[in-house]
């Protein structure tokens, strides 16, 4: 199964852009956007956002439909790091007595947090949004390209 498609601007950047494989139709949307983080976010959220805000516009992908799309990774990410700090500081199991008095040990619901947390933070983390990896695939509307064997041949009728 291929791997998801790459970002144009990604391609451009790294040297691996070929004009045969590129979607000629791929959104263009503002790429010099530099958001503020929400004000919902936690401690830990708005530091990610900022970090990640500055490292993606250097990288001129984040544009400004990617917005809600980073607010969610950097919520899920300071989930994360919360649900791990509280498995690292009260470790990963507990005790608990059943019915008949034996001890039994549980998982923290906090290790299932974290779990949770991690695999949308991956997530978002290889989408990113909507998105710079998926806007290769979409195909934009707007004016039609004109076909430069069809401009060709009408030269002599205009």
């Amino acid at each position: 199964m291929p791997g998801k498609p790459k970002p144009t601007q990604m391609k451009v950047i790294s040297g691996t852009l070929q004009k045969c494989r590129t979607n000629k139709k791929e959104p263009k949307l503002p790429t010099d956007y530099n958001p503020s983080p929400p004000e919902w976010l936690d401690k830990k959220g708005k530091l990610a956002f900022r970090q990640l805000a500055k490292e993606l516009g250097n990288m001129q992908v984040l544009t400004t439909a990617d917005r809600k799309a980073l607010e969610l990774l950097c919520d899920a990410y300071s989930e994360y790091r919360e649900a791990r700090k509280a498995v690292k500081e009260l470790g990963s199991t507990y005790e608990s007595i059943n019915q008949s008095g034996g001890v039994m040990y549980r998982a923290r619901p906090e290790v299932a947090i974290a779990s949770d947390a991690w695999k949308r933070v991956r997530s978002m983390m290889s989408e990113f949004g909507l998105t710079p990896s998926s806007r290769s695939k979409v195909a934009a509307t707007g004016e039609k390209e004109k076909d430069p064997l069809e401009a060709f041949l009408n030269q002599g009728r205009a």
